[in-house]
């Protein structure tokens, strides 16, 4: 078999767009604030705190956007290869003894810990809120199927909970 990679889906590009129009609106209000000839002090403050906030969401929707980026799972014959950042743990499949699905999220239980795979992000409409799944080998996929093809390749069934 060849390598699959599974990335964060395209719709993750959506923290950074957002990250970077909150970061512009504060600098815009953060800066009304200076420029302003406003007497009255209770706006200005008003003012400060609402940039104040805006550049806080802002940043958090980077580190986030940032975070997400950066986790990726690559398939091989026989082993799984978890790809964060700086670091990078490989799972042989024989060592995956049980899959236990947790609400959105998949715990794979090895003999020494375990390990979580949780969707990369989620998108929120009103109180609904949608996984975002995963770019598979450059095609957009539901998250389901990472979970799915591991269980597969590891011949252990998922568990529910």
């Amino acid at each position: 078999m060849s390598l699959v990679r599974y990335r964060p889906a395209e719709a993750v590009r959506w923290l950074e767009m957002g990250s970077g129009t909150t970061a512009r609106g504060a600098q815009r209000r953060g800066a009304a604030v200076f420029r302003s000839e406003e007497p009255d002090l209770k706006r200005s403050v008003r003012d400060a705190a609402g940039a104040i906030v805006g550049a806080g969401k802002s940043a958090i929707a980077h580190a986030l956007h940032a975070h997400s980026t950066t986790v990726e799972y690559v398939l091989h014959d026989d082993y799984l290869e978890i790809v964060g950042g700086a670091k990078t743990r490989v799972v042989a499949y024989r060592d995956i003894q049980r899959m236990v699905s947790r609400g959105d999220r998949v715990d794979l239980e090895l003999a020494d810990g375990s390990i979580k795979i949780a969707p990369p992000a989620y998108i929120s409409v009103g109180r609904v809120r949608v996984p975002i799944g995963w770019n598979r080998n450059g095609i957009d996929v539901p998250f389901d199927l990472l979970p799915d093809e591991l269980s597969a390749r590891c011949r252990v069934n998922i568990e529910s909970e």
